[in-house]
Order: C-alpha cells, then structure tokens, then sequence
C-alpha cells in the first residue's frame, strides 16, 4: 500500500457482523503500516465494560450513536492537531 492509501484514521464500529471493532483494531494493530493510525470506536454500545474494552484496545476515541457530528469535528480537529494525517 502506498503513503498515498494509508487512512489519517480509522472509525470502527464495535458490534460488526462477524467480529467486533475491537477484534479488528487489534489485528490493524498488527500491521506496521497501520500501527500509528488513530482508531474511533463508535457505537450505540455504552457499557462501562466495553468502552474500558475498547480504549484498553488503543482507541483513541469512543463516540456513542447516534452520532453528534459537532463531537465527531472536535475529535476529527484533535487527530489533526496531534499531526496523524491530513484529517479536517
């Protein structure tokens, strides 16, 4: 993949069909090239257990459904200012 492809951050839905966010975070982690991407975690799940979950899994962010997009532009702004990408 080329610098051109890599994603200035991931947004990843905790409950997916056939895995979970988290399980999928873990396995981007895996790749070198995806190591420093940022990972928001959104979902309609809230339990204190899972979002403990999904920060312990290097989330960077957990935003709830439905999605408030003034929350979403603050979190889009931080991973910009922290010079992951070319976000905004």
């Amino acid at each position: 993949m080329t610098k051109a492809l890599v994603p200035d951050l991931f947004l990843l839905d905790i409950n997916l069909g056939d895995t979970t966010g988290i399980e999928l975070a873990q396995r981007l982690r895996q790749t070198p090239l995806f190591v420093c991407i940022p990972c928001v975690a959104l979902s309609s799940e809230d339990t204190d257990d899972v979002v403990a979950a999904a920060m312990k899994a290097g989330f960077m962010y957990y935003l709830h459904k439905p999605l408030d997009l003034a929350q979403f532009d603050v979190v889009l702004d931080e991973v910009a200012r922290l010079g992951t990408g070319s976000v905004a």
